[in-house]
């Protein structure tokens, strides 16, 4: 850290506002850098034809699993209509189950497609999307329909959903005809633009394609209309924060993958409100006699990292716990959402398990917080000296500079000290806010009083008395609650216990920063705020214990 020194005694110098503001906004922009998404290069090999899009009548058929509701269209096999059986839209007694795929009798609305692309453009030899099926068995969670061609090839196609949200689509081409079958397997996803839960975030595309994680927010598909990957293996499809429909490719060759916007396809503009990902696999061939079969695996749910996990493993999907992106804080973000888990697996409250958490994070820190106070009160000893040495030299910079700098080794003192435990407590701070927005473990996790939902804001206000005026203030105010006065105001006096060993100007922008930070935690997750707040509690304490101690 750059040092410093403080002025000359009864200088007073004059508020450097352009300073304060600089500060500031370096400051905000740290907390926000790791939100940005990455630009990233992308590969872009040669693509197909796009996929003709219909508008079909509807058929459905109802289906029940362990987790998931909905029904499938026997025109087209489309799954258009898929709910969550554990997930709400909010955390009032009453509300809606979470709907993942919505059909909408204009648009089509949202819906996963799996069939067979022809190599011809001759009609009738493959299902498309005005096919209707003929339904020969039916189950709760498993679904088998049949369609003949009129060159006597069967097609039987098996849809099993498990005790999550894995639908596995098993087809079976049985070709008795006198003609060579040839298509290329395809299966795409078209998803609304827009929350699918309140406070969750706008559908993205995302997937891992040859060995890299790819995304895509809706602006950057409208924006370049296509975007075309290749891998052998992987999966790609849309999520938002905590839910997501994604398709597995298969491994058996290489994939062409697009993120398109459908408006690119058809400008019409009630088509323009959705986003589709397909993909399209190798050709492929059934001669007369012959018996070809295929699999597709669709994940349609939430994003439980345990989940995810069981999946990775027992069906080989590279890299699918990505799906849960913790972006460049993977490396702590991830095993702080495995720690806390488990202090919910103790305790049975996220909020308890965030105090916990804390603790522990403070417990490992406490030999350098030690050191860093000790140090700030060394500091302190030492400004009569640097006073004097100030005064001296006032008119000679250079040399003030070079007196204080072996003062400073003799004393054996780094005035950069008092800085360590604050940098150490960003990454940890990032990595709990990814924990804490991206993991559905977070989502409407309560923890007491009016704390209804950790992974949101303190849904109190200041601007009218914390819900004791009968009026909801205006959204562009800060959203100052309870928890985040609180926690400025712990703030405030961890601050004021600390040793004064700076100058004027940064012991003004030191004075402003309880209020600065109340502002930016303000909007922030309340579990984050809960963080904070007990660190400061813990960081006054240390400072109180170190203090009696000397």
């Amino acid at each position: 850290m750059k040092n410093i020194t403080p002025g000359a005694p009864g200088e007073k110098k004059p508020f450097n506002y352009m300073r304060f503001a600089l500060w500031f906004a370096a400051l905000y922009a740290i907390m926000l850098l790791f939100l940005w998404p990455d630009k990233k290069e992308q590969a872009k090999p040669q693509g197909v034809a796009p996929m003709e899009r219909l508008d079909v009548p509807r058929a459905p058929v109802a289906f029940e699993a362990a987790s998931l509701g909905g029904s499938f269209n026997a025109v087209g096999l489309r799954m258009d209509d898929v709910y969550l059986k554990d997930y709400f839209l909010l955390m009032k007694p009453g509300a809606g189950n979470v709907k993942l795929l919505r059909f909408d009798e204009k648009t089509g609305g949202d819906y996963v497609e799996v069939g067979f692309l022809g190599r011809t453009r001759e009609a009738g030899v493959l299902p498309s999307a005005d096919t209707k099926w003929k339904v020969v068995q039916k189950s709760p969670e498993v679904l088998v329909l049949e369609w003949k061609n009129p060159g006597n090839a069967i097609f039987t196609r098996t849809l099993s959903i498990d005790d999550k949200y894995m639908v596995k689509v098993e087809d079976k081409v049985e070709n008795k005809g006198k003609a060579v079958l040839s298509f290329y397997p395809y299966a795409r996803v078209v998803r609304t633009i827009g929350e699918i839960a309140k406070g969750d975030q706008p559908v993205a595309f995302s997937g891992y394609l040859s060995d890299r994680l790819e995304e895509l927010s809706a602006r950057d598909i409208a924006k370049k209309k296509t975007e075309t990957f290749a891998s052998k293996g992987g999966w790609f499809g849309f999520s938002d924060n905590y839910f997501m429909t994604a398709v597995m490719l298969p491994n058996d060759g290489t994939s062409t993958i697009r993120a398109i916007d459908p408006a690119a396809l058809d400008p019409a503009p009630s088509e323009g409100k959705r986003v589709q990902a397909d993909y399209v696999g190798e050709a492929k061939f059934v001669a007369p006699g012959e018996t070809f079969d295929m699999t597709n695996l669709i994940y349609l749910g939430a994003k439980e990292s345990a989940t995810l996990e069981k999946y990775k493993e027992g069906y080989n999907i590279p890299r699918f716990d990505l799906a849960v992106d913790y972006g460049f804080f993977y490396i702590l973000a991830k095993p702080f959402t495995v720690m806390l888990r488990f202090l919910h697996g103790l305790t049975g409250n996220f909020g308890l398990a965030i105090i916990i958490f804390t603790i522990i994070i403070r417990f490992l820190m406490w030999p350098i917080s030690r050191k860093s106070i000790e140090a700030a009160a060394r500091m302190k000893k030492l400004q009569p000296e640097m006073k004097r040495l100030q005064e001296l030299y006032k008119g000679d910079k250079a040399r003030m500079n070079m007196e204080l700098a072996m003062l400073y080794k003799r004393e054996k003192m780094n005035p950069a000290a008092g800085c360590l435990p604050l940098l150490l407590q960003l990454p940890v701070f990032i990595a709990l806010y990814k924990a804490l927005v991206i993991s559905i473990e977070m989502r409407h996790a309560p923890f007491m009083l009016w704390i209804t939902d950790l992974s949101a804001p303190d849904p109190t206000t200041f601007f009218n008395l914390f819900g004791l005026l009968p009026y909801q203030p205006w959204t562009w105010l800060p959203h100052l609650g309870i928890l985040p006065l609180f926690m400025g105001f712990t703030m405030w006096y961890q601050m004021k216990l600390q040793p004064a060993s700076m100058g004027t100007e940064q012991a003004k922008i030191m004075r402003w920063m309880p209020v600065l930070f109340t502002l930016m935690f303000a909007g922030l997750p309340s579990g984050l705020v809960l963080y904070w707040t007990v660190n400061n509690l813990l960081s006054i304490a240390q400072t109180k214990l170190t203090k009696d101690k000397q």
